[in-house]
């Protein structure tokens, strides 16, 4: 029985899950959006889909309306949608 404990306990290091970072945004508040969706203004039609199914989807969530803008915003906390947002 001590070595399934033992093993239990190693499992998540093995795994890796300390080294995992995981930083939480608040993306909307009291129906308000506290973050903006960035999608590169040359990105295909997939991708430009997929914003807008996004926006739909987290309007539908959480009763904010989300601008979708072209490049980050200083001091707002932007959701980055298709290959080549983050690099914006």
């Amino acid at each position: 029985m001590k070595h399934k404990r033992t093993l239990l306990w190693i499992l998540p290091l093995l795994c890796g899950a300390p080294l995992v970072s995981v930083q939480s945004i608040v993306i909307a508040q009291n129906g308000e959006a506290q973050s903006v969706i960035v999608v590169d203004p040359g990105a295909d039609q997939t991708t430009r889909y997929a914003v807008e199914e996004l926006t739909r989807f987290l309007s539908r969530v959480t009763g904010a309306n989300f601008e979708i803008i072209h490049a980050p915003r200083e001091n707002t906390e932007s959701i980055f949608v298709g290959p080549d947002a983050a690099r914006l």
